[in-house]
């Protein structure tokens, strides 16, 4: 039996459900479209993103393209925009 069908009867016994591989894809792919409307939205440059959070700005660049790049870089871009977006 493999693990996720353990899982699946655990979860059943106890309430919880199993979520599909289709939920957690969809929840990533709209953090990663919200980040880019947030980056587009600040109204900066790439290269001021980049140096503001010590990203590259290639990686600026694939996120605002809502591409996936590397979760601490997500993460540092996320926090910077959160934190400028109230200034606007």
């Amino acid at each position: 039996m493999s693990s996720t069908r353990d899982f699946r009867a655990w979860a059943e016994r106890h309430g919880e459900r199993l979520i599909p591989e289709r939920e957690f894809r969809a929840a990533t792919e709209h953090r990663r479209q919200q980040l880019a409307e947030g980056i587009r939205a600040s109204g900066l440059s790439y290269t001021h993103i980049a140096n503001a959070t010590r990203v590259g700005r290639m990686s600026v660049s694939r996120a605002a393209k809502g591409v996936e790049i590397r979760q601490e870089a997500f993460d540092r871009i996320q926090y910077y925009i959160g934190l400028i977006s109230p200034r606007k």
